[in-house]
């Protein structure tokens, strides 16, 4: 993994194999593998962000959200908490 200066990686954050650009935040609980997390992008307490998923400069990631497959989420691009997920319904 590669994580810039100026980014945040909280406490109980996993980030494995991943970049972590400028200004970006990883919060805790996080998860963040195999993937591209933009400038000044925020990933919410929770959500997991894997395979080969790249967040678009300043994108906010809603905590518990789950992004795989090489999704791509647009720069300024606000998911709301659980927007996206692989999780069956509860």
């Amino acid at each position: 993994s590669w994580i810039a200066p100026g980014a945040t990686v909280a406490a109980g954050a996993t980030v494995a194999e991943s970049v972590i650009l400028p200004g970006a935040v990883v919060e805790s609980g996080a998860e963040i593998r195999r993937a591209v997390v933009g400038w000044d992008a925020t990933i919410g307490e929770g959500a997991v962000v894997t395979g080969s998923a790249m967040i678009g400069r300043g994108a906010s990631i809603g905590a518990g959200s789950e992004l795989d497959h090489g999704i791509r989420i647009a720069p300024g691009a606000v998911l709301r908490p659980g927007d996206v997920t692989f999780a069956p319904p509860k």
